[in-house]
């Protein structure tokens, strides 16, 4: 028998679940609140996609560790926690959050690229941003996401 350094316990999914949600809470509020002072690079909001891809997916895997509702009742002392419901929530958020994203970064129609970059006359690469206007409901969406992460 293997040595089970990739087995999954209860402990290891609750602190990496948590661990992860604090980071896309973090990530997510910071663009939120640059984007409100002012034009954003775009391709930052693209780096904000990945990382929730990455979470999304790493959540769906820990929300499935057997035992972990009643684990995390146990450690935040609340017996009526219904872990299942909040992660939803938090997930259904953090989509809706990606989903903003991939539909508003432009994408060329003869090539499928995203239009992140121009080139100036001396070839020099200059970043394409979004408006504070253009990115009102980005925002609208990192407040939802945001309040399901306590």
């Amino acid at each position: 028998m293997a040595f089970p350094a990739s087995t999954l316990t209860t402990q290891d999914a609750w602190d990496e679940m948590r661990k992860l949600a604090i980071r896309a809470k973090s990530a997510a509020g910071v663009l939120s609140v640059d984007s409100l002072a002012g034009d954003t690079n775009r391709d930052r909001y693209v780096r904000l996609q990945r990382i929730l891809d990455q979470i999304i997916d790493r959540w769906l895997i820990l929300q499935a560790v057997p035992g972990l509702e009643a684990y995390a009742r146990d450690q935040i002392n609340d017996p009526v926690l219904n872990l299942q419901a909040e992660y939803i929530a938090m997930r259904d958020a953090g989509i809706a959050l990606r989903s903003w994203i991939f539909s508003n970064i432009p994408i060329d129609s003869g090539s499928g690229a995203a239009l992140l970059y121009s080139v100036d006359a001396d070839g020099n690469q200059i970043s394409l941003t979004f408006s504070t206007a253009q990115t009102t409901t980005f925002r609208t969406n990192v407040t939802t996401f945001v309040a399901t992460i306590s």
